[in-house]
Protein backbone atom coordinates (compact mmCIF):
# COMPACT_ATOMS: atom_id res chain seq x y z
CA UNK A 1 0.00 0.00 0.00
CA UNK A 2 1.16 2.87 -0.59
CA UNK A 3 1.61 6.53 1.18
CA UNK A 4 -0.78 7.98 -0.72
CA UNK A 5 -3.24 4.96 -0.65
CA UNK A 6 -3.11 4.86 3.06
CA UNK A 7 -3.80 8.62 3.72
CA UNK A 8 -6.99 8.38 1.78
CA UNK A 9 -7.79 4.69 3.30
CA UNK A 10 -7.97 7.33 6.76
CA UNK A 11 -10.26 10.15 4.77
CA UNK A 12 -12.79 7.94 4.17
CA UNK A 13 -12.58 5.55 7.03
CA UNK A 14 -14.87 8.41 8.74
CA UNK A 15 -17.48 8.00 6.65
CA UNK A 16 -17.91 4.57 6.68
CA UNK A 17 -17.59 3.94 10.18
CA UNK A 18 -19.51 7.03 12.35
CA UNK A 19 -17.87 8.73 15.21
CA UNK A 20 -14.74 7.60 14.03
CA UNK A 21 -12.98 10.85 13.92
CA UNK A 22 -9.71 11.33 16.24
CA UNK A 23 -10.84 11.92 20.16
CA UNK A 24 -9.22 14.91 22.09
CA UNK A 25 -8.94 12.48 24.18
CA UNK A 26 -8.13 8.83 24.80
CA UNK A 27 -11.06 8.25 26.97
CA UNK A 28 -13.32 10.61 25.55
CA UNK A 29 -17.06 9.51 25.67
CA UNK A 30 -19.39 9.65 22.88
CA UNK A 31 -22.32 11.32 22.33
CA UNK A 32 -25.72 9.78 21.01
CA UNK A 33 -27.01 11.20 17.66
CA UNK A 34 -30.38 10.48 15.82
CA UNK A 35 -31.25 10.16 12.57
CA UNK A 36 -34.14 9.77 10.33
CA UNK A 37 -33.86 8.44 7.20
CA UNK A 38 -36.57 7.84 4.48
CA UNK A 39 -36.75 8.26 1.20
CA UNK A 40 -40.42 9.40 1.45
CA UNK A 41 -39.03 12.81 2.97
CA UNK A 42 -39.09 14.09 -0.59
CA UNK A 43 -41.29 13.11 -3.37
CA UNK A 44 -37.92 12.92 -6.53
CA UNK A 45 -34.39 12.52 -6.54
CA UNK A 46 -33.90 16.01 -7.69
CA UNK A 47 -33.87 19.24 -5.59
CA UNK A 48 -35.32 21.57 -7.73
CA UNK A 49 -39.38 21.03 -8.70
CA UNK A 50 -39.15 18.40 -5.94
CA UNK A 51 -41.95 18.11 -3.17
CA UNK A 52 -41.55 17.99 0.52
CA UNK A 53 -43.89 15.42 1.95
CA UNK A 54 -44.60 17.18 5.49
CA UNK A 55 -46.32 14.18 6.62
CA UNK A 56 -43.06 11.67 5.99
CA UNK A 57 -40.85 14.97 7.65
CA UNK A 58 -43.63 15.19 11.01
CA UNK A 59 -43.74 11.69 11.48
CA UNK A 60 -39.71 11.52 11.15
CA UNK A 61 -38.80 14.50 13.87
CA UNK A 62 -41.71 12.85 16.52
CA UNK A 63 -40.04 9.47 15.75
CA UNK A 64 -36.90 10.93 17.14
CA UNK A 65 -38.37 12.81 19.89
CA UNK A 66 -40.18 9.96 21.25
CA UNK A 67 -36.47 7.51 20.68
CA UNK A 68 -34.59 10.18 22.87
CA UNK A 69 -36.95 10.45 25.79
CA UNK A 70 -38.37 6.78 26.20
CA UNK A 71 -42.28 8.25 25.89
CA UNK A 72 -44.46 7.49 23.16
CA UNK A 73 -47.09 10.28 23.74
CA UNK A 74 -45.31 13.24 21.55
CA UNK A 75 -46.12 16.10 24.20
CA UNK A 76 -44.42 14.12 27.23
CA UNK A 77 -41.73 13.05 25.37
CA UNK A 78 -41.44 17.13 24.58
CA UNK A 79 -41.59 17.63 28.67
CA UNK A 80 -38.75 14.87 29.40
CA UNK A 81 -36.18 16.62 26.98
CA UNK A 82 -36.86 20.13 28.67
CA UNK A 83 -36.50 19.39 31.85
CA UNK A 84 -38.60 21.38 34.12
CA UNK A 85 -40.25 22.33 31.45
CA UNK A 86 -44.40 24.47 32.80
CA UNK A 87 -46.75 26.06 30.76
CA UNK A 88 -45.75 29.28 32.08
CA UNK A 89 -42.38 28.32 30.31
CA UNK A 90 -40.88 29.94 27.27
CA UNK A 91 -39.19 28.70 24.85
CA UNK A 92 -36.93 30.19 21.30
CA UNK A 93 -36.14 28.49 18.37
CA UNK A 94 -32.96 29.54 16.60
CA UNK A 95 -32.85 29.13 12.94
CA UNK A 96 -30.30 30.16 9.76
CA UNK A 97 -32.29 31.69 7.37
CA UNK A 98 -29.60 34.02 5.49
CA UNK A 99 -31.57 33.28 2.39
CA UNK A 100 -35.15 32.47 2.31
CA UNK A 101 -34.85 29.75 -0.38
CA UNK A 102 -32.34 27.42 2.05
CA UNK A 103 -33.25 27.34 5.30
CA UNK A 104 -34.69 24.46 7.41
CA UNK A 105 -37.88 22.86 6.09
CA UNK A 106 -40.80 24.75 7.62
CA UNK A 107 -42.25 20.76 8.11
CA UNK A 108 -39.08 20.09 10.57
CA UNK A 109 -40.50 23.52 12.36
CA UNK A 110 -43.64 22.52 12.08
CA UNK A 111 -43.40 19.09 13.72
CA UNK A 112 -41.24 21.07 16.84
CA UNK A 113 -43.95 23.66 17.54
CA UNK A 114 -46.46 21.33 17.19
CA UNK A 115 -44.86 19.08 19.51
CA UNK A 116 -43.91 21.56 21.88
CA UNK A 117 -47.97 22.72 22.13
CA UNK A 118 -49.22 19.23 22.59
CA UNK A 119 -47.03 19.71 26.09
CA UNK A 120 -49.64 19.21 29.29
CA UNK A 121 -52.47 17.57 27.53
CA UNK A 122 -52.30 19.86 24.80
CA UNK A 123 -52.40 23.25 27.23
CA UNK A 124 -48.95 24.65 26.22
CA UNK A 125 -49.77 27.68 25.29
CA UNK A 126 -48.39 28.66 21.32
CA UNK A 127 -47.76 32.36 22.65
CA UNK A 128 -44.81 30.87 24.87
CA UNK A 129 -43.01 29.65 21.15
CA UNK A 130 -40.97 31.89 19.30
CA UNK A 131 -38.24 31.81 16.39
CA UNK A 132 -35.80 33.91 15.12
CA UNK A 133 -32.51 34.80 13.56
CA UNK A 134 -29.88 37.57 13.07
CA UNK A 135 -30.15 40.75 11.00
CA UNK A 136 -26.89 40.82 9.14
CA UNK A 137 -26.92 43.14 6.45
CA UNK A 138 -29.49 45.14 8.52
CA UNK A 139 -32.52 43.00 7.06
CA UNK A 140 -34.74 42.08 9.98
CA UNK A 141 -37.86 39.76 9.91
CA UNK A 142 -36.47 36.69 8.16
CA UNK A 143 -38.53 34.22 9.55
CA UNK A 144 -41.43 36.32 7.95
CA UNK A 145 -39.54 36.18 4.84
CA UNK A 146 -38.52 32.80 4.70
CA UNK A 147 -41.95 30.89 5.57
CA UNK A 148 -44.45 33.59 5.53
CA UNK A 149 -46.42 35.03 7.95
CA UNK A 150 -49.67 33.29 7.69
CA UNK A 151 -48.04 29.78 8.25
CA UNK A 152 -46.21 31.45 11.02
CA UNK A 153 -49.22 32.43 12.78
CA UNK A 154 -51.34 29.13 11.96
CA UNK A 155 -49.10 27.70 14.60
CA UNK A 156 -48.87 30.81 16.67
CA UNK A 157 -45.25 31.23 16.47
CA UNK A 158 -44.25 34.37 18.00
CA UNK A 159 -41.40 36.39 16.01
CA UNK A 160 -40.58 39.48 17.91
CA UNK A 161 -38.59 42.90 16.69
CA UNK A 162 -34.43 41.33 16.24
CA UNK A 163 -32.92 42.98 19.37
CA UNK A 164 -29.60 42.36 20.84
CA UNK A 165 -30.96 43.45 24.34
CA UNK A 166 -30.52 40.56 26.59
CA UNK A 167 -27.65 39.39 28.77
CA UNK A 168 -24.26 40.74 28.08
CA UNK A 169 -21.42 38.04 27.75
CA UNK A 170 -17.37 38.43 26.58
CA UNK A 171 -16.14 36.93 23.47
CA UNK A 172 -12.80 36.85 22.43
CA UNK A 173 -12.45 39.79 24.60
CA UNK A 174 -15.25 41.97 23.30
CA UNK A 175 -18.51 42.43 25.14
CA UNK A 176 -21.43 40.90 23.45
CA UNK A 177 -25.17 41.25 23.56
CA UNK A 178 -27.55 38.27 23.36
CA UNK A 179 -30.24 38.16 21.31
CA UNK A 180 -33.67 39.48 23.60
CA UNK A 181 -35.71 36.65 22.34
CA UNK A 182 -32.91 33.73 23.92
CA UNK A 183 -32.11 35.59 26.73
CA UNK A 184 -35.95 36.17 27.76
CA UNK A 185 -36.79 32.33 27.23
CA UNK A 186 -36.33 29.60 29.60
CA UNK A 187 -35.45 27.17 26.87
CA UNK A 188 -33.57 27.08 23.73
CA UNK A 189 -33.71 25.17 20.37
CA UNK A 190 -31.29 25.22 17.68
CA UNK A 191 -32.30 24.38 14.17
CA UNK A 192 -30.45 24.19 10.79
CA UNK A 193 -30.01 23.42 7.58
CA UNK A 194 -26.15 22.13 7.33
CA UNK A 195 -24.44 23.40 4.30
CA UNK A 196 -20.74 23.93 3.65
CA UNK A 197 -19.57 27.45 4.00
CA UNK A 198 -17.25 29.07 1.65
CA UNK A 199 -15.25 31.02 4.30
CA UNK A 200 -16.17 30.28 7.60
CA UNK A 201 -13.53 28.53 10.30
CA UNK A 202 -14.35 24.63 9.48
CA UNK A 203 -15.75 25.06 6.37
CA UNK A 204 -19.13 24.21 7.86
CA UNK A 205 -22.16 26.14 8.40
CA UNK A 206 -23.64 23.83 11.56
CA UNK A 207 -25.08 24.33 14.92
CA UNK A 208 -22.37 25.45 16.12
CA UNK A 209 -22.10 28.67 13.79
CA UNK A 210 -25.57 29.09 13.73
CA UNK A 211 -25.37 30.75 16.97
CA UNK A 212 -23.19 33.19 16.31
CA UNK A 213 -26.43 34.84 15.12
CA UNK A 214 -27.97 35.35 18.41
CA UNK A 215 -25.01 37.63 19.05
CA UNK A 216 -24.13 41.30 18.58
CA UNK A 217 -21.22 43.64 19.55
CA UNK A 218 -24.00 46.58 20.36
CA UNK A 219 -27.86 46.33 21.09
CA UNK A 220 -29.18 47.53 17.88
CA UNK A 221 -28.65 44.61 15.44
CA UNK A 222 -26.76 42.16 14.31
CA UNK A 223 -22.79 42.78 14.07
CA UNK A 224 -20.24 39.50 14.82
CA UNK A 225 -16.70 39.45 15.18
CA UNK A 226 -14.97 39.36 11.61
CA UNK A 227 -11.60 39.87 11.36
CA UNK A 228 -9.55 36.62 11.83
CA UNK A 229 -6.99 38.66 14.07
CA UNK A 230 -9.86 39.34 16.31
CA UNK A 231 -9.74 35.81 17.29
CA UNK A 232 -13.33 35.69 15.75
CA UNK A 233 -15.17 33.40 13.70
CA UNK A 234 -13.88 33.62 10.51
CA UNK A 235 -10.82 31.78 8.51
CA UNK A 236 -7.25 31.25 10.42
CA UNK A 237 -9.21 32.48 13.81
CA UNK A 238 -8.17 31.12 16.86
CA UNK A 239 -12.05 29.88 17.73
CA UNK A 240 -11.96 31.65 20.97
CA UNK A 241 -15.26 33.32 19.86
CA UNK A 242 -16.93 29.99 19.19
CA UNK A 243 -15.85 28.36 22.80
CA UNK A 244 -16.37 31.54 24.68
CA UNK A 245 -20.00 31.69 22.91
CA UNK A 246 -20.47 28.27 24.21
CA UNK A 247 -18.88 27.78 27.33
CA UNK A 248 -19.93 31.49 28.70
CA UNK A 249 -23.47 30.91 27.21
CA UNK A 250 -24.86 28.81 24.72
CA UNK A 251 -24.38 25.63 26.55
CA UNK A 252 -26.32 26.46 29.65
CA UNK A 253 -29.50 27.97 27.38
CA UNK A 254 -29.63 24.89 24.25
CA UNK A 255 -31.23 21.88 25.33
CA UNK A 256 -31.60 20.73 21.71
CA UNK A 257 -29.76 20.77 18.08
CA UNK A 258 -31.28 20.07 14.63
CA UNK A 259 -29.69 19.25 11.80
CA UNK A 260 -31.91 19.39 8.34
CA UNK A 261 -30.94 17.16 5.88
CA UNK A 262 -33.32 16.67 3.98
CA UNK A 263 -32.85 19.06 1.18
CA UNK A 264 -29.39 20.00 0.79
CA UNK A 265 -27.74 23.51 -0.27
CA UNK A 266 -24.18 23.25 -1.09
CA UNK A 267 -23.80 26.83 0.64
CA UNK A 268 -25.21 30.03 1.74
CA UNK A 269 -25.77 31.58 -1.68
CA UNK A 270 -27.24 28.37 -3.57
CA UNK A 271 -30.64 27.18 -3.57
CA UNK A 272 -30.83 22.92 -2.69
CA UNK A 273 -29.09 21.36 -4.83
CA UNK A 274 -28.66 17.36 -3.19
CA UNK A 275 -31.45 15.28 -1.73
CA UNK A 276 -30.38 14.14 1.70
CA UNK A 277 -33.93 12.96 3.18
CA UNK A 278 -32.35 12.94 6.76
CA UNK A 279 -32.85 14.83 9.95
CA UNK A 280 -30.39 14.75 12.67
CA UNK A 281 -31.08 15.42 16.31
CA UNK A 282 -28.68 15.55 19.33
CA UNK A 283 -27.87 16.90 23.10
CA UNK A 284 -24.20 17.72 21.80
CA UNK A 285 -23.51 20.81 19.42
CA UNK A 286 -19.94 19.08 18.53
CA UNK A 287 -21.27 15.59 17.91
CA UNK A 288 -24.33 16.88 15.76
CA UNK A 289 -22.22 19.42 13.90
CA UNK A 290 -19.27 15.95 13.34
CA UNK A 291 -22.10 13.86 12.13
CA UNK A 292 -23.23 16.85 9.53
CA UNK A 293 -19.70 16.84 8.33
CA UNK A 294 -19.47 13.26 7.47
CA UNK A 295 -23.36 13.73 5.71
CA UNK A 296 -22.17 16.21 3.66
CA UNK A 297 -18.34 14.85 2.25
CA UNK A 298 -20.54 11.45 2.03
CA UNK A 299 -22.93 13.25 -1.10
CA UNK A 300 -20.86 15.95 -2.16
CA UNK A 301 -17.27 15.63 -4.26
CA UNK A 302 -15.66 18.73 -2.60
CA UNK A 303 -11.82 20.07 -3.62
CA UNK A 304 -9.78 19.24 -0.61
CA UNK A 305 -9.64 22.68 0.38
CA UNK A 306 -13.21 23.01 0.49
CA UNK A 307 -14.12 20.22 2.42
CA UNK A 308 -16.17 20.62 5.81
CA UNK A 309 -14.01 19.73 8.79
CA UNK A 310 -14.55 19.07 12.46
CA UNK A 311 -12.37 21.98 13.09
CA UNK A 312 -14.36 24.28 14.72
CA UNK A 313 -16.22 21.03 17.03
CA UNK A 314 -12.68 19.79 17.91
CA UNK A 315 -11.77 22.91 19.45
CA UNK A 316 -15.04 23.40 21.05
CA UNK A 317 -14.48 19.48 22.38
CA UNK A 318 -11.02 20.24 23.64
CA UNK A 319 -12.02 23.17 25.39
CA UNK A 320 -14.90 20.21 27.31
CA UNK A 321 -17.72 21.57 25.67
CA UNK A 322 -18.77 18.28 23.93
CA UNK A 323 -17.49 15.95 22.12
CA UNK A 324 -16.74 14.89 18.36
CA UNK A 325 -17.26 10.82 19.07
CA UNK A 326 -20.64 10.03 18.18
CA UNK A 327 -22.71 7.06 18.13
CA UNK A 328 -25.27 7.01 15.78
CA UNK A 329 -28.89 5.67 16.26
CA UNK A 330 -30.85 5.28 13.18
CA UNK A 331 -34.66 5.61 13.64
CA UNK A 332 -37.10 4.32 11.63
CA UNK A 333 -40.37 6.76 10.48
CA UNK A 334 -43.16 5.59 11.68
CA UNK A 335 -46.25 7.29 9.96
CA UNK A 336 -48.66 6.55 12.51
Amino acid sequence: MTRKQFIAGLATSSLLFPGSHPSPAATEKSAVVYEAFDERMVNGNKPIGTKVDEKTVIAAVNSIIKKMSGKNDIGKAWQKLLPGVTPQSKIAIKLNLLHPYNGPQFAILKAVVLGLKSMFKDSFPPGHIFAFDNTADNISGRVDATYGPDNLNALGIVRNPDEYTGDAMTVAGKTMYISKTLSDADYGICMVASRRHQYFAGQLSGVIKNMMGALSTNTTRYEALMASNEGGFHDNSNYAAYIDMFKNYMKDHLHLYIADHVLIPLNEARPYVRVGNRIVIGKDPCAVDTRSVDILNSLFTFEESEKPTTTVPMALAKAGIGTIKYELKTIPVSLD
